[in-house]
């Protein structure tokens, strides 16, 4: 299985820096090397959510986003995990994390 392309998570929902724009940005941790490098900055930029028709909408699509990587991680373990390993339940209870995640409830 070859490593995924995309930043690792885990990423996080955050605010816009001005309260007069009320979007919300999703970043993701720099590694320690990248920290040095920008000891300012809060991190990779993933994406800016600005179209949503309530803020409930807004929050929701931020959170299913921000879950990306947690819910792949959880899916590609199911795959390899059969049923009667000892491993299982961990498995199931690691995608069941994520799917509260996506959800907004963590």
């Amino acid at each position: 299985m070859t490593a995924p392309a995309w930043t690792p998570g885990p990423w996080t929902v955050e605010p816009a820096p001005s309260p007069q724009d009320p979007h919300v940005q999703i970043w993701a941790p720099y590694t320690a090397a990248e920290q040095e490098k920008h000891p300012a900055s809060r991190g990779k930029w993933i994406a800016e959510i600005r179209t949503y028709r309530t803020t409930e909408e807004r929050d929701a699509t931020a959170a299913v986003m921000a879950a990306a990587p947690d819910l792949y991680a959880a899916l590609e373990a199911l795959m390899v995990t059969d049923a009667g390993d000892r491993g299982y339940i961990a498995v199931l209870m690691r995608a069941r994390a994520a799917l509260a995640r996506a959800r907004g409830e963590s």
